[in-house]
């Protein structure tokens, strides 16, 4: 899982609005939304679980020219035991 983290300026709010009226801002195949959400109309955030990091880069790519995008990998702690040796 990763969660994808964004936000929306004020020069290009009105733009990712109609982008987003427009098409949902869904993802592309190889990528289920889990969660997503949005904060005060300029935040927000989804989970995506992938297998194809590419896949999830090409739905953000589609959106970058209007939003900035932080992308996290989330792990369990199973994962962090496995990492921490």
């Amino acid at each position: 899982h990763y969660m994808v983290s964004y936000e929306i300026s004020p020069e290009t709010r009105n733009k990712a609005q109609e982008r987003f009226k427009a098409g949902g801002g869904l993802p592309p195949d190889g990528v289920a939304m889990v969660r997503d959400g949005i904060i005060l109309a300029v935040v927000g955030f989804a989970i995506a679980e992938t297998l194809h990091f590419v896949a999830l880069g090409k739905w953000v790519q589609e959106w970058s020219d209007l939003l900035t995008f932080t992308i996290n990998p989330i792990v369990n702690d199973e994962e962090v035991q496995e990492i921490l040796g």
